[in-house]
């Protein structure tokens, strides 16, 4: 799923609001009809253009907690998910508490997977 970003968000209002069909604008931006619906719809009812807060309890770790994560699982040779996390606290002074499955999950966000070296 693509986010839309607030300049495409202002130009879907500006061309409802001169008229232009929802079909037409979402080939222009592009994006769904439902989407331009969507946002067209909460402008009218709410006068605001920015997305809703994603649902769900905040995330554990920063983006650049995740990449360090990630090149750590990547590119260096572990035993475990725990030795791992010991290293980058000792080395790189950063306290992560992760757990094998949130660890697993960031790699996934990249396509890659260690299940089978833990």
């Amino acid at each position: 799923m693509t986010h839309l970003t607030m300049r495409q968000r202002c130009q879907i209002i500006w061309r409802l609001s001169q008229g232009m069909p929802q079909r037409n604008i979402a080939a222009e931006i592009p994006c769904g009809q439902s989407t331009v619906s969507r946002i067209g719809q909460k402008w009218i009812r709410e006068r605001v253009i920015e997305p809703q807060k994603p649902p769900g309890r905040p995330r554990k770790t920063t983006e650049e907690q995740d990449n360090v994560i990630i090149e750590a699982g990547v590119l260096l040779k572990f035993d475990s998910v725990e030795s791992m996390m010991k290293k980058i606290r000792e080395e790189l002074h950063m306290d992560i508490e992760l757990s094998r499955y949130q660890f697993n999950k960031r790699l996934l966000g990249i396509n890659y997977s260690l299940k089978q070296r833990f």
